[in-house]
């Protein structure tokens, strides 16, 4: 045993030297993005191929392409099966970085001279082999789904335009003549818990994943109330990360609460260069990189929306265990599993953290479960699994979101959810996880309804929701 913890000791020492030199290099601006680039492809393709089952091709066609474009670093990716990894590389392949699958845990993406076989002393849960019999379970914790009802089905029809429509490549995209496609993946409507609406693109189905892109900061939020429910989390009291160790660093009294709020204070980065260094340079320990930042405004003051924050409550999350296997196996053993959301991955990076600001590949399906959980209160079947009041708490607004985009943007935010409380066409009592191309859940308590929709290019969800409750509204008339 003594062996075995010094050999882990030592790669992890490894690791760390090999993200101290990723991050120490100094490079030009177009060869860092190159690095960027690469780690992206190989994360991308290790990803879509080995959790959600993809082509090459077909990767290569969206993620990557699109890529390529924002980065202005063209390139290449393969997949190298035997193990069971994909490379990202820059044109002239003199940059790569390589991305590794591991069974339960999707894929992690390695620091620059790292070999693959290290990925196997990487941090890992507990994995339990699958119930054959949840799949055959009524929804919502299995698959089969009962027949709608004479009422269902009157609001069923209503929505078939709108399901025409979710699926047409043009409605509801946004105004750009560069994305004509809103290429929709997967549109899953629920009213009292039952499905009454459902349609997948071609190719794709009820268990083919796609990347949650920020929806995953939502899940954030679930690990954090769950943690409170076991009161082993106070998002009250301060976090005291170890990179904080003298006693007058100001950053020792921030809470999970700050986190949750995006109104932390610290340098927020907007999702810049820092994020994409911690995402694509491959070899960080995301917790630790979060907080490097300073202090640049009083906590709970000022809302920046920031990867790094929703990093931080994970790794507040993380704090609360006593070893990270028992971390890494707690949102499956506590709430994935009891919901059925049996084809959801929460990715993490070489040191065991859930890169939960982005890194969650889920199905619209699992989606639905997500939002239908809030719907009811934290409440799945019988059993509580978050707090009560949590709910009431994620949607309030943060008084500083005000700062948003006064006039211009029909949002504010709560705990890691946005909140749809100003838009001429929705009630006030709507809230959403919201992600980049188009990745939502969004909960409309008056309504009783889950409007959930993933895809492959920007979405108007609001539009969406509202067109939704408008044909429902009209089914009861």
């Amino acid at each position: 045993m003594t062996g075995r913890i010094a050999a882990r000791n030592t790669l992890l020492s490894c690791l760390a030297l090999a993200a101290t030199a990723v991050a120490a290099d100094e490079v030009s601006p177009a060869e860092q993005f190159q690095i960027y680039s690469a780690g992206h492809k190989a994360l991308f393709m290790c990803s879509a191929h080995y959790i959600a089952g993809r082509s090459p091709e077909d990767i290569k066609r969206w993620e990557l392409a699109f890529a390529a474009s924002i980065f202005n670093a063209p390139g290449d990716a393969w997949l190298e099966p035997a193990t069971r990894s994909a490379v990202g590389s820059s044109a002239d392949k003199r940059i790569q970085r390589r991305a590794v699958f591991r069974e339960g845990m999707g894929c992690t993406l390695l620091g620059p001279g790292v070999p693959v076989e290290a990925a196997k002393s990487f941090p890992r849960r507990r994995l339990t082999p699958p119930d054959p019999s949840a799949a055959q379970a009524q929804w919502p914790n299995g698959d089969r789904v009962p027949q709608l009802t004479a009422q269902d089905q009157r609001v069923a029809a209503k929505l078939q335009p709108l399901l025409d429509a979710a699926f047409d490549g043009k409605s509801y995209g946004k105004s750009d003549a560069e994305k004509p496609d809103t290429a929709t993946l997967g549109v899953v409507i629920l009213q009292h818990g039952r499905i009454i609406a459902e349609r997948y693109r071609d190719g794709w189905g009820p268990h083919v994943q796609y990347r949650t892109y920020s929806a995953a900061k939502s899940f954030t939020n679930l690990v954090a109330g769950a943690r409170v429910l076991q009161k082993r989390l106070d998002i009250d009291q301060p976090v005291l990360f170890p990179e904080w160790s003298k006693a007058d660093d100001p950053r020792r009294a921030l809470t999970t609460r700050h986190y949750l709020a995006m109104s932390s204070g610290l340098d927020c980065d907007g999702g810049g260069n820092r994020s994409l260094n911690t995402y694509f340079a491959g070899g960080l320990d995301a917790g630790a990189e979060a907080a490097t930042r300073e202090l640049v405004h009083p906590p709970g003051t000022h809302w920046c929306y920031s990867n790094f924050d929703a990093i931080s409550v994970a790794r507040a999350v993380r704090r609360t265990f006593d070893n990270v296997e028992e971390y890494l196996d707690f949102p499956y053993s506590a709430l994935l599993s009891k919901m059925g959301m049996r084809d959801t991955i929460l990715e993490t990076d070489a040191f065991g953290n859930f890169i939960m600001s982005s890194q969650i590949w889920t199905t619209p399906r699992d989606l639905a479960r997500f939002g239908l959980l809030y719907l009811r209160d934290g409440v799945w079947n019988g059993e509580r699994l978050l707090p009560e009041g949590w709910v009431k708490y994620t949607r309030t607004p943060v008084s500083s979101t005000a700062e948003i985009a006064p006039g211009r943007d029909p949002r504010t935010y709560g705990a890691q959810f946005w909140l749809y409380n100003d838009h001429p066409r929705l009630p006030r009592d709507v809230f959403t996880s919201a992600g980049h191309q188009g990745q939502y859940s969004t909960i409309v308590l008056s309504h009783d309804v889950v409007v959930t929709r993933m895809g492959l290019q920007d979405w108007q969800q609001r539009d969406f929701v509202a067109d939704v409750l408008q044909a429902i509204d009209a089914s009861n008339h």
